[in-house]
């Protein structure tokens, strides 16, 4: 099948493995490649999963937490998404969106969360 004139077939591969990195690789995509120069054109589902795998790979490298870390300090904490985000000031759907993985958490809301997860509960009745 041709794409804008280029020579192109829809299948899945393994992404490419970033150099330098510990972290796990080679995310399986479904998506139309370029039949000249491999390139790949992401829809639907498939560029929501590259965009998971990239939040989930970033928070491995630059020892962030993740979207599972995220949703376990929340729950330990014992608040809900939209008054963490609202308590943390980063809005009501902040924490929403980094438990599913379409934004990424950044270096100072992480450091943040992980000594607030250090802290001890406040006493009862407090």
């Amino acid at each position: 099948m041709a794409v804008l004139g280029v020579a192109a077939s829809r299948g899945t591969r393994s992404g490419p493995t970033p150099p330098s990195t510990r972290a796990r690789c080679g995310v399986q995509t479904t998506a139309w490649w370029c039949g000249d120069c491999g390139e790949a054109t992401l829809d639907g589902e498939a560029l929501v999963a590259r965009e998971q795998a990239f939040f989930e790979l970033r928070a491995e490298v630059e020892d962030v937490s993740s979207p599972a870390e995220v949703s376990e300090i929340r729950k330990r904490l014992g608040i809900s998404q939209r008054p963490a985000g609202e308590v943390l000031g980063r809005g009501p759907r902040a924490f929403q969106k980094y438990e599913k993985g379409t934004a990424s958490v950044s270096a100072p809301m992480s450091n943040l969360l992980r000594l607030l997860a250090e802290a001890p509960p406040p006493p009862r009745g407090a």
